[in-house]
């Protein structure tokens, strides 16, 4: 007996978890009102239309933790390929040393908040932090 209330219970969730997988249809009525179901009324059959909205249960690219690190691994990397080739082109041309670039990878004067956006990494960010209170001394 026991068996057979477990059978029917998991047939019924079963039963309940495909039926909150409907479509949604949208129609307007005779007096201009819209409606939202999983049922049209006959009358309403061809006026309604199904509604599209986004997959429950699913992460943004832009929120999800492992595509922003992907993103500072490739500016990291792309950042690190550029300094590599000055460094090359310096060695290679020792007479044309480039003079210093007005862009700066740091401003004049760090501070703590330059040092939160720019790096992620506990130990980058921990130097960087030792940095500012190097300069304010």
């Amino acid at each position: 007996m026991a068996k057979l209330n477990r059978l029917g219970l998991c047939i019924s969730l079963l039963m309940i978890s495909f039926s909150s997988v409907s479509e949604v249809m949208r129609w307007t009525d005779e007096e201009g009102n819209v409606h939202f179901g999983d049922t049209v009324p006959v009358e309403h059959q061809e006026s309604a239309e199904a509604v599209e909205h986004p997959p429950i249960n699913t992460v943004a690219p832009e929120d999800n933790i492992r595509y922003q690190n992907s993103q500072v691994v490739q500016r990291y990397r792309a950042e690190d390929e550029q300094r590599a080739r000055e460094a090359r082109e310096r060695q290679e041309n020792p007479a044309n040393k480039p003079e210093e670039s007005s862009q700066s990878s740091e401003p004049a004067k760090l501070t703590r908040e330059y040092c939160r956006n720019k790096f992620i990494n506990t130990k980058a960010l921990t130097e960087c932090f030792h940095r500012v209170e190097r300069q304010n001394q």
